[in-house]
Order: structure tokens, then sequence, then C-alpha cells
């Protein structure tokens, strides 16, 4: 999943890579010296609080809902300032047959509703590091069966 975050940040303009710890605001000084190890100004980080799908057997079908809730952590290293601490959220519902698979929840998952998260995540950044939005360009691909 840090991969995709590092895949769209590039196709918008941002440079980024992958850093091996897990960073939240609950450790600022790790954000920080992260940062400062990585010599770069910005560390994003974060947690998955919801990554999920339920399905609610009704008469004739199946209605599916998935959900993605991502804690979002900008931190400014040279400051130590916490520049986005927000919760970035998407769900996608819909009626199937009764024979939705696992791997259609799975794959739907992650290709909308992870995806479209991971823009509006993107999206966010940019703002926050004061570049005109118009100027971000963030192709997202959406698999289905």
């Amino acid at each position: 999943m840090q991969a995709l975050f590092v895949e769209e940040f590039g196709r918008a303009g941002i440079r980024s890579s992958a850093l091996p710890e897990v960073l939240t605001k609950d450790g600022l000084p790790a954000m920080r010296a992260a940062g400062g190890k990585a010599s770069v100004d910005h560390v994003l980080g974060g947690r998955i609080v919801v990554f999920e799908w339920e399905n609610e057997d009704k008469f004739w079908y199946i209605h599916s809902r998935r959900s993605v809730a991502l804690e979002i952590h900008l931190l400014r290293v040279a400051e130590s300032s916490l520049l986005l601490d927000t919760v970035a959220t998407g769900t996608d519902e819909n009626d199937e047959g009764m024979g939705v698979l696992h791997t259609t929840n799975i794959d739907r998952l992650l290709n909308r509703v992870f995806r479209l998260v991971v823009f509006k995540v993107v999206e966010e950044v940019a703002q926050k590091l004061a570049m005109d939005p118009r100027d971000v360009h963030v192709r997202v691909s959406v698999s289905t069966p």
C-alpha cells in the first residue's frame, strides 16, 4: 500500500520515497528523525483505521459495503510542526447477485475505495504544500471484473 502512495505522489509531481518505519503523530520525534535521516522537508505518516467490507444478505441479492479510513499526518521536518492531521475516508456500496466472490470484494476495496482515499490524501497534501491543485495530475486506474 505504501508503494501506491509513492506512485501517486510521483504522478502528482511530488517527489516521494518510502520509509521503513511506521510513523504517526504519536511519535513526532521519530517522524522528525526519519525526515532528517532521509534529508527531506516533509514526512507523511499515518495508520489504517478501517479497511473492511461487509455483505448483508437480502432476499434476492447481497448488499456489499466497502470502507477505508486512514489517519494522515504531514510533518514539516525543520519546524516539527504538523501541516496536516486528518482522517481520509472512502466508501463504496452496491447490490450484487447472490454469488458475490470474496475476490470481487477485495478487488473493489483496493482498486476503488483505497485508491479514492489515496487520491484524496494526495490532493490534501498538495494543497498543504501550496501547490496549485490544477498543477496536480493524478491518474487512478480502476480494475473491475
